[in-house]
């Protein structure tokens, strides 16, 4: 948790947040909008119930799903194919980023390096998940870079 703690107040995330959303194409976003829509796994189940979704024919939806592969929208799961959008991440990484908004929070909304072993013990996480959910909330400015902490920026924490 601590190397995490360095590796977020160095900046390692700055491209993340930076960087605006990508441009798609109507058929990527359609394409997006179904697998959302349908639990954000591509799999035989779900398969059929995208593709009728997006109403894409077979060569739209095969040219939606490169691109969306081209951009690492997309990435190979246990269940299947995964969607890696903001809404995919965010219902992925809930349990998480709640977990640890409850630990940031006990620590008077702050997260020092002094206190990151603490919150990581508070919240219960693995340090993987820890480190996926610190990032996202990072993405979405619900943590933000404040001296050498990081500090919550969610309800309760304002």
């Amino acid at each position: 948790m601590l190397r995490m703690f360095h590796l977020l107040l160095a900046g390692s995330l700055i491209a993340l947040v930076a960087v605006p959303a990508l441009a798609h194409s109507p058929e990527a976003q359609k394409l997006i909008a179904a697998i959302e829509a349908n639990g954000c796994v591509i799999s035989e189940e779900t398969g059929a119930a995208i593709q009728k979704a997006s109403g894409l024919n077979d060569t739209e939806g095969k040219a939606a799903a490169q691109e969306l592969m081209s951009d690492d929208l997309v990435e190979e799961g246990d269940d299947g194919l995964l969607l890696r959008t903001p809404a995919c991440l965010s219902a992925e990484l809930a349990p998480a980023v709640a977990a640890l908004t409850v630990a940031i929070r006990a620590k008077d909304c702050r997260m020092t390096r002094d206190g990151s072993e603490d919150i990581l013990e508070h919240s219960g996480l693995r340090s993987g998940a820890a480190e996926e959910a610190l990032e996202w909330m990072m993405s979405q400015g619900q943590l933000v870079k404040d001296g050498e902490d990081l500090q919550l920026k969610t309800e309760g924490c304002l």
